[in-house]
């Protein structure tokens, strides 16, 4: 029989064998976290809006992997919790955060509905480790500056797939979503759906006229009770030899936060008819007859169209097909 605790004889050895146990296990401790960035958990771009879903990433940020069951969404997952603060030290003015997702690398979160002007500095804990992370670099250890600001718009991405725009040269190759890209030539499709649910890609084009949903986050706070008030939503690289405008600013059907989940923002769009046919006076004329496959990017901007400035926005493409009948066509 092994002479553990349980077979330890003597009382003196037991009592001496239950100590030096406490002991060991008091001493076991967390490694010392690092926090190297944070940025938008959608568009990976290094600024964080109030009430947007957000990520930092670094080591010894958890001690195993967790993920937040069900909603309310917790403020702490295993050993490891998420501050926002005015300092470098977590005190009881300190916004807690609400999590999603943790483990030793990386940790996803809810960044809090308010403005973060005044508690920019990010603090995890660890046990007793703590680690933070300041809007102009790191308190505690290197990492690239990031910000908070107002808004930080980002389209989820679902990953790559073949463009089906003649104007690119690796068209129709290596269709089909993959977290890989395979040519340099495939786009990135976001989690743009139609009205059935289904995201759009290369085997799910998008029509004119259709009613779609982009999934996003970072949009802000609502101003005067409209969110997204500074911001506008424009497709572009609409193909001038179609007959389109080379960008084409639209207005939402809808643009806020989603019932889905907390974080999370829609925008309701219909692909409109005006894109590829413009009957104004001086207008760019009608469609070609005939089907058409085309590429159109995404881009949520600030400020007046045509003098626009992207602001924030990831890169992702819809493809869009056209048959004769679809449009007037000449």
């Amino acid at each position: 029989m092994g002479q553990g605790l349980q077979g330890r004889k003597r009382s003196g050895q037991l009592v001496w064998g239950y100590a030096f146990a406490v002991a060991v296990l008091m001493s076991v401790g967390y490694a010392q976290p690092v926090i190297t960035s944070a940025s938008s958990s959608a568009s990976g771009l290094t600024v964080i809006a109030p009430d947007s879903l957000s990520s930092v990433y670094g080591s010894g940020l958890s001690d195993a992997i967790y993920s937040a069951a069900a909603l309310p969404l917790p403020k702490k997952l295993g050993p490891s919790e998420v501050f926002f603060c005015a300092g470098a030290t977590i005190t009881p003015d300190c916004l807690s955060v609400d999590l999603l997702y943790v483990s030793p690398k990386q940790i996803n979160f809810h960044a809090p509905a308010v403005s973060l002007n005044k508690t920019p500095t990010i603090i995890l804990r660890v046990g007793a480790s703590t680690a933070s992370i300041s809007p102009n670099g790191s308190l505690t250890s290197p990492g690239p500056i990031w910000a908070v600001g107002p808004y930080a718009p980002g389209i989820f991405v679902m990953g790559y797939d073949c463009a089906i725009d003649a104007r690119d040269r690796d068209n129709n190759k290596n269709c089909g979503l993959t977290w890989q890209q395979t040519l340099t030539g495939q786009v990135s499709r976001g989690a743009i759906t139609d009205a059935k649910g289904n995201v759009l890609t290369s085997s799910n084009r998008a029509k004119i006229g259709a009613a779609y949903t982009i999934w996003m986050t970072g949009i802000g706070l609502p101003v005067n009770g409209a969110y997204g008030s500074s911001l506008s939503f424009t497709l572009f690289s609409v193909p001038f030899g179609y007959g389109g405008a080379a960008n084409y600013a639209t207005t939402p059907l809808f643009l806020g936060p989603s019932p889905e989940f907390p974080g999370l923002d829609q925008l309701n769009f219909v692909l409109p008819l005006e894109m590829v046919y413009d009957t104004r006076p001086g207008g760019y004329g009608s469609w070609p007859c005939g089907d058409w496959d085309f590429e159109v990017g995404v881009g949520i901007i600030q400020g007046a169209f045509p003098q626009e400035q992207i602001v924030y926005a990831n890169d992702v493409s819809i493809p869009v097909h056209v048959t004769k009948g679809d449009v007037p066509c000449k």
